[in-house]
């Protein structure tokens, strides 16, 4: 039974549910992948590539050509995409393009000059290069890359590019009924963002 003062409203047939709350979420990253070239229809390493040259020509600039969403079969198994396969649409501009899952990196050349890396350098701590058949010069992925090897390849964001991808992370969480949500980071900028969202009562979960 309804209380004399409850709000009614009729849903057409539509369904109502209370709001979801995800536990577990990269807000900061998924949100960038909202503003960055989306690799997920890809279905091999050239059409992946294709998509990013699409993204890189309708966001030209120095910045770095950066995309998300990349599946491992996209290339034959065992293997990982090369960074000659980026080379030929982005000789000059770094690439650093991100897998879905998150546990991968494929970058260019011109990523690995603005890192200051060796065409065969030692694996960073906790990460790992995939190399050449040679055994020494990198190929063009590195597995379980953190924040600080990624911004070498890639250049670090600034404050109002993780301000956007976080606003269009929280817009898709709202109109996906999403109304709360646990916030999985290590970048304290990303909460200096959310502070200063929620001062301007402007955070929409």
């Amino acid at each position: 039974v309804l209380a004399p003062e409850a709000a009614r409203l009729d849903a057409a047939g539509g369904l109502v549910v209370p709001g979801f709350h995800d536990s577990h979420l990269p807000l900061l990253d998924g949100g960038l992948s909202l503003t960055q070239a989306d690799l997920g229809p890809a279905r091999s390493e050239a059409e992946a590539v294709e998509l990013a040259r699409r993204w890189a020509a309708a966001h030209p600039g120095p910045g770095a050509v950066r995309g998300r969403g990349w599946s491992y079969d996209i290339v034959p198994g065992g293997s990982y995409p090369t960074r000659a396969a980026l080379d030929a649409v982005s000789p000059d501009r770094p690439a650093v393009l991100e897998s879905y899952d998150g546990h991968a990196y494929w970058f260019n050349t011109a990523a690995l000059r603005r890192a200051g890396l060796a065409e065969d350098a030692r694996d960073a701590e906790g990460a790992r290069f995939v190399r050449a058949r040679d055994g020494r010069t990198l190929a063009g992925t590195v597995l379980e890359a953190d924040g600080a090897l990624v911004e070498r390849l890639a250049g670090a964001l600034g404050r109002e590019e993780k301000a956007e991808g976080v606003r269009r992370g929280l817009a898709l969480l709202a109109a996906s009924g999403v109304t709360a949500a646990d916030v999985m980071s290590g970048d304290l900028s990303e909460f200096e963002v959310l502070a200063d969202l929620e001062a301007r009562g402007e955070l929409p979960i």
